[in-house]
């Protein structure tokens, strides 16, 4: 028999696939585990538990329709964010279905500019998860997926005051009266005429549709090109008009007209960004692969000037040809415009001719794998999208070695994450502070981490069960998330449900801060939440009963009293009585957070230990910050049977060793692993495992 004693002090490859376990001689499988669940894997090599999900308030949308209510993030210059609340099927957004809120919950008051001329509508079914957006300063551009929701803005006017929009509508924008102009088709160059009479515009043939309102239009008159928007379909001949730029309500006929690329059966841009002082808006349901990039230093206007003469600040359309499908599905801005169709990545970069008088784009191809219609996310170093099949995070970044982008999967050997039935990718969002993307699938009753940071070699993967049970019913499912920054770091802000199929009310939390202080018992800003749908009552005299928790009617949910465990609760009438009188109290559902390694290979008289008889008789566990703890082995951990590590527990938290007694003798298959444990409402992190033991062949 051999002696063995070494160490685990990096978890930055974070959980790794069972097809990893026949490849000890990896790297990345010392630094990797069998199950990493509810623990974020931090940069400098540890994991530390997931801090809990705080309840800020329901969101009343009525259900089902509650049930397609999507998240958006609102973050202006230098102050704390907004995040907005759409839920769709309600048709003309309203006060119930379009809600802002500061990030700290409160409610915002929204002006819902609509008329005949420039309706609004969010139409019945639309899926929460495919609005796209982009922001400048305290302007918010708006579109859908679908392509049957027109451009949109969101106008910040005050500390809690917003505005919003058709982008079409004419308004006073930055200070000017500008009327949005969509980009046109190409010049009529058919014998079909249009003559204008006052608001009616008719047509010398069949022309129109009823799918064209809200099109645009623009009349040759005299060598100006007048521009109308399509309000009301009268018959395939003729339509009623509202002027966009022009006060002429007299045309005779005539055949150099055109008609808006956008609207109708063309149907409206999928994707938008903003890239070098233009705006950039993709993907129509006609045109897929089509680019409309805007004026430089005007983001209203995307339509080329009709004028003989034009210069490199003027707007630019293309389409992106590939050999492979090439529906635009995602896009980011950077030193080159970044642009993921369905088959190929690309980026396009714009220039100006030597005579400035005109600027033109150059589309290359630089990987050819594809990506799914999920938005995408900006990692501050790279581009992470989603593969077409959506069962992979792939990383779209320069390389120096050959002069070029490429596009690498970031969970190849955690591919078992998202295989079989509803593990299909649905969104990812990045926290910078954190340097973590979350992932949302189908399965809304588990979200995923991925803690990304190439400074320290860091790309690791954790798994995150919410507090949603089958059996009782309670609990949290996930609908929709968003990154909002507070003023100085960003924060998780998250739509849950109580059921992930038939939902029967919904509500706001947000990932609770990092808890940084050594003390459970400081009553300051920065309090332990490690408790999901985490609701907190704190009075300056003690008291038994408290209240504020109406959120958790009816639900038995772990507390925290004072600092310390308090044990199990019935919430009634949405108060709490306790056995003891205390100042503070947090409630909420609980977690468990654990760490399993992958098999040991401790070595062996042959060589490496796979398949050997080997005893585990000692375990030391570096901890940092940590309250309470268990562990085990792995029969230990499959039969519920953990034991309890000893602390202090007199609210100071545990920075140190702790060597612990194994459980279990040899081991016969050889197949043996460390569980570290807490399910407590209380902090953990552990940085370290050392394993001392003997193997033999």
């Amino acid at each position: 028999m051999g002696k063995f004693n070494i160490s685990q002090n990096s978890f930055s490859i974070g959980v790794l696939s069972p097809k990893v376990k026949g490849r000890s001689d990896l790297k990345e499988y010392k630094q990797g585990v069998e199950r990493m669940e509810n623990m974020i894997p931090m940069p400098a090599g540890g994991a530390r538990k997931r801090p809990g999900l705080i309840y800020l308030h329901d969101q009343n949308g009525s259900l089902p329709n509650g049930s397609n209510t999507a998240v958006i993030p609102f973050n202006p210059n230098d102050v704390a964010g907004y995040y907005i609340e759409i839920t769709s099927g309600t048709g003309s957004p309203d006060s119930s279905s379009f809600k802002i809120y500061k990030i700290d919950g409160t409610a915002c008051t929204t002006s819902i500019q609509t008329s005949t001329a420039y309706p609004l509508s969010f139409p019945a079914s639309l899926d929460p998860l495919g609005w796209r957006y982009v922001q400048s300063a305290d302007i918010l551009f708006l579109t859908h997926n679908s392509h049957s929701v027109e451009p949109t803005i969101i106008t910040r006017t005050g500390d809690t005051q917003f505005v919003l929009k058709s982008l079409a509508k004419e308004s006073t924008i930055l200070g000017s009266n500008v009327a949005f102009v969509y980009p046109y088709m190409d010049v009529n160059v058919t014998p079909v005429t249009l003559a204008l009479s006052g608001t009616t515009l008719t047509s010398s043939a069949s022309k129109f549709t009823t799918d064209d309102e809200g099109r645009h239009v623009s009349i040759d008159s005299g060598g100006i090109q007048e521009q109308y928007r399509i309000t009301t379909y009268n018959s395939s001949t003729s339509v009623t008009v509202t002027p966009l730029n022009t006060t002429v309500t007299s045309i005779a006929a005539t055949t150099q007209w055109r008609l808006g690329a956008w609207g109708g059966t063309n149907g409206y841009p999928g994707q938008v960004t903003i890239h070098n002082q233009r705006i950039v808006w993709m993907a129509t349901a006609a045109e897929p692969n089509k680019v409309w990039v805007g004026t430089v230093g005007n983001l209203f206007t995307t339509s080329r000037d009709f004028d003989a003469t034009s210069d490199s600040t003027d707007a630019v359309n293309f389409a992106i040809a590939g050999s492979k499908p090439n529906k635009i599905v995602w896009a980011e801005a950077g030193a080159s415009l970044k642009v993921g169709t369905s088959g190929e990545e690309y980026i396009v970069d714009f220039h100006v001719l030597d005579d400035n008088s005109s600027s033109y784009a150059t589309v290359k191809q630089q990987t050819s794998h594809g990506g799914g219609d999920v938005i995408s996310v900006n990692s501050g170093v790279s581009t992470l999208f989603i593969s077409r099949n959506k069962k992979e995070v792939r990383q779209f970044k320069y390389n120096e070695s050959n002069g070029s982008f490429i596009s690498i999967n970031l969970n190849i050997l955690s591919d078992h994450l998202f295989e079989g039935e509803y593990s299909s990718i649905e969104k990812a969002v990045w926290q910078e502070d954190l340097k973590v993307l979350w992932v949302m699938t189908e399965n809304r009753n588990v979200l995923y981490s991925l803690t990304l940071d190439s400074d320290a070699q860091t790309t690791a993967w954790a798994v995150h069960p919410l507090g949603y049970d089958e059996t009782t019913f309670q609990g949290i499912a996930l609908q929709d998330m968003a990154i909002v920054n507070n003023g100085s770091v960003d924060e998780l802000i998250l739509i849950t449900s109580d059921d992930p199929l038939v939902p029967t009310k919904l509500q706001v939390m947000k990932l609770a801060n990092e808890f940084t202080s050594q003390s459970m018992t400081l009553f300051t800003l920065n309090r332990p939440y490690f408790l999901d749908s985490a609701i907190r009552s704190y009075d300056a005299s003690a008291k038994t009963v408290h209240s504020g928790f109406d959120a958790l009617e009816g639900s038995t949910v772990q507390t925290l009293v004072d600092g310390f465990p308090g044990g199990s609760y019935l919430v009634t009438g949405g108060e709490i009585t306790l056995d003891t009188a205390a100042n503070e109290l947090i409630a909420g559902y609980p977690y468990a957070a654990s760490i399993k390694t992958l098999p040991i290979d401790a070595g062996g008289n042959l060589g490496d230990s796979v398949g050997v008889v080997k005893r585990v008789d000692e375990a030391s566990i570096r901890f940092h910050r940590t309250y309470a703890a268990t562990f085990g082995d792995h029969y230990t951990d499959s039969v519920g049977n953990l034991e309890q590590i000893e602390f202090d527990n007199d609210g100071t938290l545990y920075n140190g060793i702790k060597s612990v007694k194994m459980p279990n003798g040899y081991e016969i298959d050889g197949d043996y692993h460390i569980v570290v444990e807490d399910s407590s409402p209380t902090p953990m992190s552990v940085l370290s495992i050392t394993y001392k033991g003997q193997s033999g062949n």
